[in-house]
């Protein structure tokens, strides 16, 4: 079983992360940015702990309703100095006024811009979402399942999960 951190600003972490490694986490997934306007003000920190510690690195963004293409390039630009060859993306979509096809272009121009196939982050409203009128073309991504609390429940359309 993979272990990884999901952490942002709401999170108090330690002065390091060499005990998380210790105890069998591999890596950190951290909050970049959300919509247009925030970028996580722990991001840069997290970032020199997790690589001091020895551990993977990622950066998701929080999608917000919106120009897709005003929040992939703030994402890029604001995660760009903690990013290296090795770095996870991922899109965290948790906002209901977000439509399927907005993020399929997300993750799309994402890909573009990075070179690098990003991950899903959903759970119930990733769920809601393909059972009214699902988006196929979403499943080619991996999907970091967001459920909490007994077995992994799948959206339509994906038969495995990344991360649960």
């Amino acid at each position: 079983m993979t272990l990884v951190i999901d952490l942002s600003h709401h999170n108090i972490v330690p002065e390091t992360l060499v005990r998380a490694k210790e105890a069998g986490v591999s890596g950190v997934i951290h909050k970049a940015t959300e919509g247009v306007t925030f970028t996580d003000p722990k991001l840069k920190a997290r970032h020199h702990l997790a690589k001091q510690a020895g551990l993977l690195w990622g950066v998701y963004h929080f999608l917000r309703p919106g120009s897709i293409q005003d929040q992939v390039d703030y994402f890029v630009k604001q995660a760009w100095p903690t990013i290296d060859e090795k770095t996870l993306f991922a899109l965290d979509y948790e906002d209901t006024r977000v439509g399927l096809e907005e993020v399929y272009a997300f993750m799309k121009e994402l890909e573009q811009q990075t070179n690098n196939r990003p991950i899903l982050y959903s759970g119930h409203v990733l769920k809601e979402k393909m059972a009214q009128q699902p988006l196929m073309e979403l499943t080619q991504y991996r999907l970091w399942l967001a459920q909490y609390g007994g077995g992994p429940d799948l959206p339509n359309g994906w038969n495995q999960y990344f991360l649960w």
